[in-house]
């Protein structure tokens, strides 16, 4: 089984890693390959240079099609599969995305809970989770008894990270030994080694 997905933009999310990841864990009898046009902001790898006789090629030889959000869609051969749909366009406009996977035919997926919450009758939420025994190989336990919350927002106001911090606070205060780590301002690398000192991490609440 063959299973091509592109973007015009960034990795959104590490989708394509994380997908990558899964393929070479659980269906290794399955090709995987993924192609973006620019570079991500989590400094995520790269699997195939962006060139679009390439990505003609492969649309037309694989047998599951994924694009993100409104991606070109490369007429003549066949729709996408699935499109999978992003942060604040979704949120804003659910029903123009929505219409878009149902005039191609495609199953709609969404990243986030909060996505999901729009519209759960015509979504599918497959969760951004970061596979853990890739991610314990920057596991570094801290000393001492303290539990840190790792937070990795980059949206403050779409993460709830007011209300993380409020609930720490409040723990804080009741007594308990608890402590928030905010990471932000630092690339993917570092972003995981500060994970890795963390025993809870903290994505967002849907509400």
């Amino acid at each position: 089984m063959k299973v091509f997905s592109y973007s015009p933009f960034d990795d959104t999310g590490g989708f394509g890693y994380r997908m990558a990841t899964a393929f070479d864990q659980h269906a290794s009898d399955w090709e995987y390959r993924a192609v973006r046009g620019a570079p991500s902001y989590l400094q995520f790898p790269a699997h195939d240079e962006w060139a679009w006789p390439d990505i003609v090629r492969w649309w037309a030889e694989a047998d599951i099609r994924h694009t993100h959000d409104h991606a070109p869609i490369v007429d003549g051969i066949h729709p996408p599969d699935v499109i999978t749909f992003h942060g604040t366009g979704f949120r804003e406009r659910p029903a123009d995305h929505l219409a878009l996977a149902a005039e191609v035919g495609a199953r709609a997926l969404v990243s986030t809970l909060d996505l999901w919450i729009l519209a759960p009758d015509d979504t599918t939420w497959c969760p951004q989770i970061d596979d853990l025994d890739w991610l314990a190989t920057f596991r570094s336990p801290h000393p001492g008894a303290t539990v840190r919350v790792g937070h990795a927002p980059t949206n403050r106001a779409l993460k709830s990270t007011a209300e993380l911090q409020q609930a720490i606070a409040e723990m804080q205060d009741a007594g308990a030994d608890i402590e928030l780590v905010l990471i932000e301002g630092v690339n993917w690398h570092e972003a995981l080694q500060i994970k890795g000192t963390c025993d809870i991490l903290f994505d967002q609440t849907a509400y």
